[in-house]
């Protein structure tokens, strides 16, 4: 029985120090500043390597960014056009971009900002896609129906918050099982 309960308590401890990692936040930051956009293809910000795919994607946060629009023909790009967006899995391994509005209810065009965003996306079950790589988008949801840019963001910075995923949790667990059975 006694080693019953030291299993039970190497379990416990284990899952502890799991618990401690999972809570240690890891940031994907990818700058802005200079990042033309147009509509109908995504313009690749950069891509960020963390250590695995599976990690749980936690928040995201724009800091200080400033957009400008342009009027290509006379029917100009809003600033609510403009969407950031960067690469996502869900728990079935499938994968899509996660797109966000920082001006969603600008219908202008101009220089906007800065802005300060943050958002909490822990209850959406969203993970770093399988090859370990986050990667930041922006594109125009409009066409003006030019090939030029719709605009610029001028500064700024995009971060992708994330933490160890149940498959670390579970891999943790694991290897305090193992070990624990190798000192009998």
């Amino acid at each position: 029985m006694r080693s019953g309960q030291s299993l039970i308590v190497s379990i416990a401890v284990m899952a502890g120090l799991a618990v401690g990692a999972h809570s240690q936040a890891s940031i994907a930051p990818f700058e802005l500043d200079g990042v033309e956009y147009s509509a109908g293809i995504n313009t690749v910000i950069g891509s960020f390597q963390t250590d695995s795919g599976g990690d749980l994607i936690t928040g995201f946060t724009i800091s200080q960014a400033v957009l400008e629009t342009y009027d290509n023909t006379g029917q100009p790009n809003w600033a609510s056009e403009a969407l950031l967006g960067f690469t996502v899995a869900f728990a079935d391994g499938s994968s899509t971009i996660f797109y966000m509005v920082p001006f969603e209810n600008v219908q202008e065009y101009g220089t906007f900002g800065p802005v300060d965003i943050s958002l909490d996306l822990s209850a959406y079950n969203l993970y770093v896609p399988e090859d370990g790589f986050i990667t930041a988008y922006a594109i125009s949801g409009w066409s003006d129906g030019t090939d030029q840019p719709a605009g610029t963001w001028t500064q700024g910075e995009l971060e992708v918050i994330y933490l160890p995923g149940p498959g670390s949790l579970a891999l943790l667990l694991a290897a305090g099982v193992a070990s624990r059975r190798r000192r009998r």
